[in-house]
């Protein structure tokens, strides 16, 4: 079931940067489905949000509700709540996802998880437009926030304070650590009229808000295909980033992100992806 989003006007700054990040989100969810079947990156995502959340989950005897910002098509949280065999009738949760493409691939997902039962609504837009005078058990992003870009920390602090006293509020975010941040930023370079929120960034915002938190780093593979022959406008970008943006490039820009590919890419045609997950009580 879809429910609309309860806007408030007065709530929201509706500015140029919430309107393209907002366009960016909305037309790559065909490019995110891409990028999810050449990585490993949600695997391992369950796999430590299956350690931080496990116990808390599983013992919740009482209602559980969860929201999750920028939700995508769901498998990190479906797959943890579907291996730890929980009691779904306590669970609820709220999938924030203003994709069409990738809300359509969340129902499926939960059918494949077998949790079609599950008590859940999405909600059809981005957190910016979205103002939901509620509190959760658990606050979840997902590398989701890249459009967290205000200099006020507005949004920021309205993700945390839908947090309940004696919630957790988990954010993962990529690390420029990670050569694929390093070779996203490359191509990307100047193409976006805004920075874009990452690790690094967050981990200062957080300080400058005096926010608590703990962290710790996972590292995932993502999984290219080299150029064939020397045509590089063939290069299967396609798993890896948007190939429009890589198109655009000039021959030098491309030629030079070739030669960085090369200088990182491993044996099996792979190149890292580093995250770092907060979690903040």
């Amino acid at each position: 079931m879809i429910e609309q989003a309860q806007m408030i006007t007065h709530e929201i700054v509706f500015n140029d940067e919430t309107k393209e990040y907002t366009r960016l989100y909305i037309e790559h969810g065909e490019w995110w489905l891409d990028y999810l079947r050449a990585t490993d990156e949600k695997i391992n995502t369950t796999r430590v949000l299956k350690g931080i959340l496990g116990e808390r989950i599983s013992k919740s005897v009482n209602s559980f509700r969860i929201i999750d910002v920028g939700a995508g098509e769901g498998t990190p949280t479906l797959s943890l709540l579907s291996e730890m065999n929980v009691d779904i009738k306590n669970i609820s949760i709220d999938f924030l996802e203003p994709s069409p493409l990738l809300r359509l691939c969340l129902e499926t997902n939960k059918e494949k998880q077998k949790l079609e039962r599950l008590n859940s609504k999405t909600i059809p837009t981005v957190f910016q437009l979205c103002y939901r005078d509620e509190q959760y058990d658990l606050v979840l992003a997902i590398n989701s926030l890249c459009g967290f870009v205000d200099h006020e920390f507005t949004h920021l602090q309205r993700l945390l304070a839908m947090k309940k006293p004696k919630g957790l509020c988990v954010i993962i975010m990529q690390s420029r650590e990670g050569q694929y941040k390093k070779l996203q930023e490359s191509i990307n370079r100047g193409k976006y009229s805004f920075p874009m929120l990452d690790a690094e960034e967050l981990a200062k915002r957080l300080f400058q808000m005096d926010v608590n938190y703990y962290d710790q780093e996972f590292e995932s593979k993502v999984k290219i295909d080299l150029p064939r022959g020397n045509n590089i406008d063939d290069y299967g970008v396609l798993n890896l980033l948007v190939k429009k943006s890589f198109r655009l490039l000039n021959d030098y820009e491309k030629e030079s992100i070739l030669q960085l590919i090369q200088q990182t890419i491993d044996y099996r045609g792979c190149i890292s992806v580093v995250n770092k997950v907060f979690v903040i009580e």
